[in-house]
């Protein structure tokens, strides 16, 4: 039996059965669905999917092809630096673009 937060009294929900694996439960709750294990690997995977909607919403993904090798040495000097490779590549652009804009204003 589970014990409700608010009255502490006693609350028998029964048993289920796991939507995922079959296996019978008892329930802690009366729409708990899932065993405890399968409901682990759920909330890992809901977790995973919100994260990947908010980047989806929020970022644009850009892919660069670099000679073999030259990935590593982007990433040592990103490290070396104390930053992510992608802090980087980004500070690069910004530079550059910054650069770009104060030349072309020189004419």
């Amino acid at each position: 039996m589970a014990e409700t937060e608010t009255t502490g009294r006693k609350v028998n929900w029964g048993d289920g059965e796991c939507r995922n694996c079959g296996v019978t439960f008892p329930k802690n709750s009366g729409a708990q669905i899932y065993c405890v294990d399968c409901a682990k690997m759920f909330m890992g995977r809901n977790r995973m999917r919100a994260a990947e909607k908010y980047s989806n919403q929020h970022y644009d993904r850009i892919t660069i092809r670099v000679k073999k090798g030259y990935k590593d040495v982007i990433a040592d000097h990103a490290k070396a630096m104390g930053t992510s490779m992608n802090v980087y590549i980004c500070n690069a652009i910004d530079g550059r673009i910054i650069d770009d804009l104060t030349k072309k204003k020189e004419y």
